[in-house]
């Protein structure tokens, strides 16, 4: 039983369900969770709000939260002067995602902890980042900033409200901003040269320190590679996603990529560990074997998945968002390694030399250059066959060892967006690797959602905690689950799903399309009031929202026989494709949809029983080989009351012929001769 004591110094942030707010439930501060009763207090008592947004993996959230919220000054500085409002980005992201742009207009550079001082109509007049508690002859502390706004906000408030006011105009003019326009012909030759440009050569990877995985641009090179025979392309995604696996980058003993690299050769990492990161690699490595045939990167999304299956699946079968870079308040303390830890285990000095196992540490601290006595495990180049073997004997057993120190954070909402996009991870390795195993656990996650997070009236929820679903869905949730239930469609060729895709796909159109700019928004129109209704059209650590729509659109017009989803698809890459066409290197997710839309994807049906062996041969084969912009559907002759056939009433007339099973394949709206043989077939899917 909880004491009074702790009752009493609990905040409101109690009632919440989100780990990062349960994070700051203790603190002093006076928290509000994002909501009317925050405004309205400000409002009644003429206070300016501090809001300050984070997520529960953020290393420098955790230091501020340490520095000043969890100190008694900070708290009762904040309390008599602000209201305080904390907001996880991640159950929120269409308010992170405005005020990060106000924070970018301002300081031209942003990040985590978001530190926004505002009016209570919601307008900001301040924002930074991460502040110490006390100011150095460099940078104003966080007690000194938040004394000298609450005296402009007190003397100075007419000077400060005209500033923000010219602040919500210029966002507000960067977002009316009219880019539309026609892709240039050579849209993806254009971005093929800035690839090459931004291509590290002796550091596989795109950039320099930090370096971002980026896994969906390693799926557009490689998906680009083989629709338009350019294996320089797929050159420089394999690398990128060898050197990953081998580096520092990549979580030796556990499995499972880290954030990104601190420096330019994937050797130091952010050690967080988020779903979509795996997700998104899984993905690429699939794309890598799919295209190469080489095992070894087969072998990396094995490894993934099973990472994932063994740290972020709950027990309902989704998906956990992320595990924390800290463990004891210290960064990467679960993941290092003394030498003389590793020597008790690994008798082999060959193999601590091929790992990078130095006595004073392989790596020094950022601050002060030192030599930190720790280890990252990383490879130069993979180990010869010897040493392979010792490695895979010794590495579970430093697994044991490791499972036994104090582990990091794990964070333990499960979003639908980030699920949608692991359920369709699984869904390729499934199809690609034909393993039912993966099928299934997407399968479980993807009915899960279906179930659970959606709201008595049919509004798609974005969080689960706690046994409770809340928080509508953003854009981002519409498309990644849209795009997850066709995957789910062709991993199961069971109609139901498609009937949901369907359903989603309206709904997204109702709540987020933009009928005048023909676009979409960020946050739907039955979305709480935010200060303005954002849109994002490039690339981040994430696919773009509307880029995955984009592409939905393509597939789901594929699989009806609409044109006018292919129209829509159209009108929506006009609407910015000036901005494509300045920077297509930003645009890795949109690419590969230009690439089906400019005619490399095929239509194919199998007709035929459902039960019967040549049926599930024929579907083995289109769904295991590496065919971009394809889209699979199933005439089910001993179905016929099938949904397929209302939803997709082409395909009735892609019937057996002469009593056996029959294939189709269509592309450019030209179909080739029916077929009965997987021989057949093969040569019709290959050519």
């Amino acid at each position: 039983m909880e004491s009074a004591h702790t009752i009493h110094r609990r905040n409101r942030l109690a009632a919440e369900t989100s780990p990062y707010l349960l994070q700051h439930a203790e603190n002093p501060v006076d928290w509000y969770p994002w909501s009317e009763e925050a405004f309205e207090t400000a409002r009644r008592e003429d206070k300016a709000i501090f809001l300050s947004i984070g997520y529960s993996t953020c290393h420098w959230c955790h230091v501020m939260a340490h520095e000043s919220f969890e100190d008694p000054e900070v708290a009762e500085l904040l309390n008599r002067y602000f209201v305080c409002i904390k907001v996880d980005r991640e159950e929120l992201p269409a308010v992170d995602e405005v005020y990060m742009r106000a924070c970018l207009a301002i300081n031209g550079h942003g990040g985590w902890p978001l530190t926004i001082f505002m009016t209570p109509d919601k307008v900001p007049f301040f924002a930074g980042t991460y502040f110490a508690k006390y100011s150095s002859p460099h940078r104003i502390g966080f007690l000194d900033l938040a004394e000298r706004l609450w005296h402009f906000w007190s003397n100075s408030r007419a000077d400060l409200l005209a500033d923000a006011q010219r602040l919500v105009e210029h966002l507000q003019d960067a977002q009316q901003t009219d880019t539309r326009g026609s892709l240039r012909p050579t849209i993806l030759t254009d971005a093929l040269g800035q690839f090459k440009a931004h291509y590290d050569s002796q550091h596989p990877g795109f950039g320099s320190a930090p370096k971002f995985p980026m896994a969906h641009n390693f799926s557009f090179l490689l998906r680009h590679a083989k629709t338009h025979q350019d294996p320089a392309a797929a050159a420089m995604a394999l690398a990128s996603l060898r050197a990953m696996r081998l580096g520092g980058i990549y979580d030796q003993v556990g499995f499972g990529i880290h954030r990104y690299s601190t420096d330019a050769e994937w050797k130091v990492p952010h050690f967080e560990k988020m779903l979509y990161d795996q997700a998104l690699a899984v993905l690429a490595y699939t794309d890598a074997y799919a295209y190469s045939q080489d095992p070894f990167y087969k072998q990396v999304a094995e490894e993934i998945i099973s990472y994932v299956q063994r740290e972020l699946v709950s027990p309902e079968g989704v998906f956990y968002s992320a595990q924390d870079a800290d463990s004891e308040g210290v960064e990467g303390k679960y993941y290092v390694w003394t030498e003389s830890e590793l020597s008790q285990t690994l008798k082999n000095p060959a193999l601590l030399n091929a790992l990078q196992v130095e006595r004073d540490g392989n790596f020094t601290e950022e601050a002060s250059g030192h030599k930190t006595y720790q280890n990252i495990l990383y490879l130069e180049r993979p180990l010869p066959s010897d040493l392979e073997n010792d490695w895979r004997l010794v590495r579970p057993q430093l697994l044991k060892i490791r499972q036994k120190r104090v582990p990091p954070g794990t964070d333990t909402k499960a979003l639908t967006a980030w699920n949608a996009l692991m359920i369709s991870a699984l869904c390729r390795a499934g199809q690609t690797f034909q393993n039912q195993e993966y099928l299934r656990c997407a399968q479980s996650a993807a009915d899960f959602l279906l179930q659970n997070m959606f709201t008595e009236e049919g509004r798609l929820l974005r969080s689960f905690h706690q046994g409770k679903s809340q928080h509508l869905a953003v854009l981002e949730d519409h498309a990644f689950l849209t795009a997850a239930l066709l995957d789910m469609y062709e991993s199961t060729l069971e109609s139901c799903y498609l009937v949901r895709t369907w359903e989603l796909h309206n709904a997204m159109m109702v709540l987020f399309w933009d009928a005048e700019a023909k676009n979409f928004y960020s946050s739907g129109a039955d979305a709480p009031t935010v200060l303005l209704r954002s849109k994002e059209f490039s690339d981040g650590a994430l696919p773009a929202a509307s880029s995955v729509a984009f592409t939905n659109l393509l597939r789901l017009g594929a699989m009806t026989g609409r044109p006018d989803l292919k129209a829509t698809a159209t009108a929506l890459i006009e609407s910015y494709a000036q901005q494509v066409n300045a920077q297509p290197f930003a645009f890795g997710q949109l690419l590969q949809g230009i690439d089906m839309l400019l005619g490399s994807g095929k239509e194919m049906v199998i007709a035929g029983r459902r039960d019967d062996l040549a049926v599930k041969e024929m579907c083995a084969l289109v769904q295991s080989a590496f065919l971009p912009g394809r889209v699979l559907l199933f005439h089910p002759t001993d179905e016929p009351q099938d949904a397929i056939f209302k939803l997709c009433p082409w395909v009735a007339d892609q019937k057996p012929l002469n009593g056996q099973v029959t294939a189709y394949v269509c592309q450019d709206s030209v179909c080739q001769k029916p077929v009965h043989t997987l021989q057949d077939l093969t040569g019709m899917i290959h050519h």
